[in-house]
């Protein structure tokens, strides 16, 4: 270090002899002696710059170089302040004085927002020196910061024009378009970041995190395990507000999540509980309690249930804190779904995480009015057009639209739609379900994901339609930002996530009277839109070949269940929609139905030895023999379809029912036993039951009594077969499974929406949907 201040005070002595500025062949090493003195010799290079700016009044470089080591050397920030202003009153083109004192005002305001001063000032900067990197880089991270991301844009394809291979350039830029939405450029950005800087452990942290939202965990898992060998090894780059504490949490947390996506439940549940111990440790309040919400979530998809309550008490009561801050909450509105906690609550969290993304909205201005006139363009957005459950369920949709606009348009029957599309953006998986959409719909756009939220906007209101429905809400893949940023003059949320998306940008939701009775309404924040029987669409179509009820002899053997008479009750949800006192009432059944055993579907990967070694001691300390569990492969549709017919009983989950799961077991002939609970996601199978038929409709109860007592009751006896055989015969052609109907229910609600709209200049008022009279 001492070799930098005899340098400096070389180059400065040369400067004093000349009495003039210093040559512009010295600059270059008078900066590299400043940053280097001014980190542990800033005191003694503050001294001798004082001395030359004192001996050199009139020139502006000494004042530059004082307020340079005032401010790298964190000695006086209001003086070094005052220094860059001296410079620039005695050179008012002196670029770097002009980009500087522009940070300073900056990171003056930083806590209270941008800075118009700041901005101003680089402004001047590039004016005088297009090519200045420091001003452009400032100045783009500043309209980043305001969300102008396509203002931001401009800059940083200038600076990539100009440093194509600085990797700080390369990684902002990468943030910026993925802010934009814009995820394959953002991709390509910070890899080409990391070929020229494979430590850098943001780019590294931003990489993993757009292959986890975009549906590659095991690539997410890959670079987190990489950022951390980074950030071990040369730390963070993060700039003056960086800490690494900060870093290794967050991909703590963010390996944890991925790794449970992938089933490995050890190791997710090792990386939170690392993270926590970390963010306690260094008394990182908030960091902390967002690792003891991953936590819990880690261990949901195990049915690890240990201490599960109290842990659960503490993390709402932790939300609740932050929402009183006006901070959005750490449990996302779909973790809501899986835990009992009142629909107020539930709605809290879904406004203040909806509130993170109201900015979107200023994307672009609102889409032109529709002009009225009798036709309505309609248009379904969606990450799931894909061989999925989404798609399995909206098929039919699509089908029945395109059917009734040819029929309306050769006048066989009544006013339809004048046209459909998907708006998808989502992965191509090339299966048939998403090729059915695409051929039924009138367009099908399928590029959203390649495209940012402005462009993807753009695509989709090319389309016209008037109404968009939202088919995904807060659940995974969601971009609700394209909603936010408006689609549609009317916009719907629909199927998927079954509560209040808490949107503002969602005007309505579409309901039935059992899954959200009118009292309910006061919990959702969109009006709302009754269709007259249930509010799921199935398809089943493609399927209607497949038996039901009827089994082979041998059908109970292949799937290791114990014959006749020995009853199988079951539930085919996903795991992670089991809970303590479901499972709890499900073993009452066990123990006073002897014999018969629980049917269960088998969790992916190495998630299944979590689940089995926990649920079989939840079982036993339960009086229940844990070979009566007994657990169901993955297979195709078709095939799942079938094997209902091998259960006698589908027992439903209390505080997030079988929604799609519930129809295939109705489709497949198996009845379903269900609480009607106070809550959309509990009230589902009641809605399924009435829309059936068939007697079913006894099978939805209103107590946990009636439920354990009515599941004994029928165990093993005619009765029980009486209404399998009934739903056998009657269920395929109910409501239920009548996709035509169904749509053109929907159709008729997309009409009033429309004309309410009209009359009102938005939806004012909740909508019902009146049965149809027509054939």
């Amino acid at each position: 270090m001492r070799s930098y201040t005899v340098l400096l005070a070389v180059l400065i002595t040369a400067a004093q002899a000349q009495d003039e500025p210093l040559p512009p062949t010295g600059l270059p090493l008078l900066d590299d002696a400043v940053e280097q003195c001014s980190h542990s010799g800033a005191l003694e290079c503050y001294a001798l710059l004082a001395e030359v700016a004192e001996r050199l009044p009139g020139e502006a470089w000494p004042q530059f170089y004082l307020g340079l080591v005032l401010h790298q050397g964190g000695i006086d920030a209001a003086e070094a302040t005052r220094a860059y202003e001296r410079a620039l009153a005695l050179d008012p083109g002196h670029v770097d004085a002009l980009c500087n004192l522009g940070k300073m005002r900056s990171d003056a305001v930083r806590a209270e927002g941008p800075s118009d001063a700041a901005v101003a000032l680089w402004t001047r900067a590039l004016e005088i020196d297009p090519r200045h990197r420091m001003a452009r880089v400032n100045l783009a991270l500043d309209l980043h910061r305001r969300g102008r991301f396509d203002a931001a844009t401009v800059h940083w394809d200038e600076l990539l024009r100009r440093h194509p291979a600085d990797p700080e350039v390369l990684y902002n830029a990468g943030v910026t378009r993925a802010h934009r939405g814009e995820v394959p450029v953002a991709a390509d950005l910070y890899q080409a970041c990391l070929e020229r800087a494979p430590d850098h452990v943001e780019a590294r942290i931003n990489l993993a995190a757009l292959y986890h939202k975009h549906g590659t965990p095991r690539d997410a898992v890959e670079h987190y395990r990489r950022a951390l060998d980074s950030l071990r090894r040369v730390g963070p780059a993060l700039g003056e507000d960086g800490d690494p504490a900060d870093a290794e949490t967050m991909i703590h947390g963010n390996l944890g999540v991925a790794l449970t996506q992938l089933g490995e439940g050890d190791e997710a549940v090792a990386a939170h509980a690392a993270g926590l111990r970390i963010a306690e440790a260094r008394g990182m309040v908030d960091a902390a309690d967002q690792a003891r919400t991953h936590l819990l979530k880690a261990r949901v998809p195990h049915c690890d249930w240990v201490a599960r309550e109290a842990m659960l008490a503490e993390i709402l009561d932790v939300d609740r804190r932050r929402m009183d801050r006006g901070e959005r909450p750490a449990l996302l509105p779909f973790d809501t779904l899986l835990v009992d906690m009142p629909p107020r609550a539930r709605m809290r969290h879904a406004v203040y995480t909806s509130r993170a993304l109201e900015h979107y909205g200023d994307l672009l201005p609102p889409p032109a009015p529709s002009e009225p006139n009798g036709t309505l363009r309609v248009a379904y957005m969606c990450y799931d057009f894909n061989d999925h459950p989404t798609a399995h369920l909206v098929e039919g949709l699509f089908r029945w639209h395109r059917r009734f606009k040819d029929a309306f348009r050769s006048a066989r029957g009544p006013r339809a739609l004048e046209a459909v599309a998907a708006l998808g953006y989502g992965k191509d998986d090339h299966s048939d379900y998403r090729d059915a959409i695409a051929a039924d719909a009138d367009a099908f756009i399928n590029d959203l994901a390649l495209l940012g939220h402005v462009d993807a906007v753009v695509a989709s209101r090319d389309f016209g339609a008037q109404i968009v429905v939202d088919l995904q809400g807060h659940t995974l893949g969601t971009r609700m930002e394209l909603c936010m940023a408006r689609v549609a003059p009317v916009q719907l949320a629909y199927l998927i996530y079954p509560g209040t998306s808490g949107a503002s940008c969602l005007d309505g939701a579409v309901v039935d009277p059992i899954v959200v009775p009118p009292e309910a309404a006061r919990v959702y924040t969109e009006r709302l839109v009754y269709l007259p029987g249930t509010y799921q669409v199935n398809d089943y179509e493609r399927h209607a070949a497949v038996a039901t009820y009827a089994a082979a002899p041998d059908a109970r053997a292949a799937h290791g269940l114990p014959p006749r008479p020995f009853v199988v009750f079951c539930n085919f949800n996903k795991v992670d929609k089991l809970d303590p006192a479901s499972f709890g009432l499900w073993m009452n059944v066990l123990r006073r139905a002897p014999g018969s055993v629980l049917w269960l579907l088998r969790p992916k990967g190495r998630q299944f030895d979590h689940v089995a070694a926990n649920l079989e001691a939840e079982a036993a300390a339960r009086g229940v023999h844990p070979a009566r569990l007994v657990w169901a492969d993955r297979v195709p549709k078709a095939e799942h379809l079938r094997r209902h017919a091998a259960a006698d009983l589908l027992l439903d989950t209390l505080i997030y029912g079988a929604h799609s799961t519930a129809t295939d077991a109705l489709r497949g002939g198996l009845p379903l036993l269900t609480v009607r609970g106070e809550q959309f996601p509990q009230r589902v199978g009641a809605s399924l039951l009435s829309a059936v038929g068939a007697n079913q409709e006894l099978l939805a109860v209103d107590s946990l009594r009636d439920f354990e007592d009515l599941a004994v009751s029928l165990a093993g006896t005619r009765r029980l077969r009486a209404l399998r055989a009934r739903l056998a015969d009657e269920g395929r052609a109910s409501r239920l499974f009548d996709t035509r109907a169904f749509t053109r229910d929907l159709e008729r609600a997309f009409h009033a929406v429309w004309e309410g709209h009209a009359l009102a200049g938005r939806l004012a008022h909740h909508v019902v949907v009146l049965e149809d009279v027509l054939p």
